[in-house]
C-alpha cells in the first residue's frame, strides 16, 4: 500500500470513530453553557391552574425531552414530588411531552415547547395549569380553639347542645362559615365516650390541625356519683368549708327520691342543691372553676328529669 493510500485511510478511519464517538443528546457535557430542564406534574385541587404551595406532586407521570426536531433525547418519570431534572442542556429549543400518566389523571397541557438558556421549570397541572404561585403568600394554617367544656358531660338522654370552635388564621380571613365539625358519632341514648372532630382549610389551602372534644354521656347514676366525688375533693382539698354538709345530704336525698322514683320531690331537693352551689359560687365561698362544673352536672339532671 502506497504512503497516500495508508494516510487516506487513517483520516478516514479517525472521522468514522469521531462520528461514533460524539454524544448521543444534546445534554452532554459543555462546560458552562450547561442548563437543567426542570419539571413538574402537579394536582391542580383548587382548579386554579396555578401550582399552588400546598398542592401536592404527583408520582409516575413518564415524560419525554425532545429536541427542536421532536427527537427523543431522554425519558424521565417524576417522583415522589412530581419532579424531574435534565441537567446538561445546552443553549435551544426543546419540549417536553407527557406520555404515561397515572390511571384517572389527565393533563390539559401533555406537551410544551420552550427555548432554554438558562435553568427553566416546567409545569403540567392536573387537570390544568402550567404556573407556579410564589410561596412568600399565606403558608400557615388556622388554629382551632374549643368554646365550652371539654370534656363535655350528658345524662342519657339529654340532648346534646354543639359549643363550637373559634378560628383564628393569620391572614385575618373570616373562616367561622368553614369549621367542619362532625358530631355524628354522639350517641345521647347510650352511655358511653364519645369524640366530636373540628377541622378548616382556609383558601390557601392551608389545613388547620384537626381538633377534637371529648363528650361523655352518663347514667343517672354515674352522674350522681360524679358530682358527689367533686364535692369530696373540694373538701378535701379546702375549697368548699363548712357547707359540704348541706350539700351532701340534699344530695343524699336526691339520690333517695329519684330510687324509690319520687321525682317531684327529687326535682325540689335538686332545685335546692342548684341554689345553694349557685350561692356559694356568688359569695365567692366556692371558686367558678370549683363550682361551675358540679352545678353544671346538676342542671343537667334537672334538665333530664324534672
Amino acid at each position: 500500500m502506497t504512503l497516500t493510500k495508508k494516510l487516506a485511510t487513517s483520516i478516514t478511519m479517525f472521522a468514522l470513530l469521531a462520528v461514533f464517538a460524539a454524544p448521543a443528546v444534546s445534554f452532554a457535557d459543555h462546560g458552562s453553557n450547561q442548563h437543567v430542564i426542570n419539571a413538574v406534574a402537579f394536582d391542580d385541587a383548587n382548579l386554579n391552574g396555578i401550582f399552588d404551595c400546598n398542592e401536592s406532586g404527583i408520582q409516575g407521570v413518564t415524560i419525554l425531552v425532545l429536541d427542536s426536531g421532536d427527537t427523543v433525547i431522554e425519558i424521565q418519570t417524576t417522583n415522589v414530588d412530581g419532579a424531574i431534572a435534565v441537567p446538561g442542556i445546552v443553549d435551544g429549543s426543546y419540549g417536553l411531552q407527557i406520555s404515561v400518566s397515572p390511571q384517572g389523571v389527565t393533563f390539559a397541557e401533555n406537551k410544551q415547547t420552550f427555548v432554554v438558556n438558562s435553568d427553566v421549570t416546567i409545569y403540567f397541572g392536573s387537570p390544568s395549569g402550567t404556573e407556579a404561585a410564589s410561596c412568600d403568600g399565606d403558608i400557615t394554617p388556622p388554629v382551632i380553639t374549643l368554646n365550652g367544656p371539654n370534656p363535655q358531660e350528658l345524662i342519657v338522654n339529654q340532648i346534646y347542645e354543639e359549643f363550637e370552635a373559634t378560628v383564628t388564621d393569620d391572614s385575618g380571613e373570616d373562616l367561622s362559615g368553614a369549621l367542619v365539625i362532625d358530631s355524628s358519632a354522639v350517641k345521647i341514648a347510650h352511655a358511653g365516650t364519645y369524640q366530636v372532630s373540628y377541622n378548616v382549610m382556609d383558601s390557601s389551602l392551608n389545613e388547620a390541625d384537626t381538633v377534637y372534644r371529648t363528650v361523655t354521656v352518663l347514667t343517672q347514676q354515674q352522674a350522681l356519683d360524679n358530682i358527689e366525688q367533686e364535692i369530696n375533693d373540694a373538701i378535701t382539698n379546702g375549697e368548699i368549708g363548712n357547707n359540704a354538709n348541706g350539700l351532701l345530704s340534699k344530695l343524699d336525698q336526691i339520690m333517695n327520691k329519684l330510687d324509690s322514683n319520687n321525682t317531684n320531690a327529687a326535682c325540689n331537693q335538686l332545685n335546692a342543691f342548684i341554689n345553694q352551689v349557685d350561692g356559694l359560687i356568688t359569695s365567692g365561698d366556692l371558686t367558678s372553676e370549683v363550682g361551675q362544673p358540679i352545678l353544671d352536672a346538676a342542671i343537667g339532671i334537672q334538665s333530664n328529669y324534672c
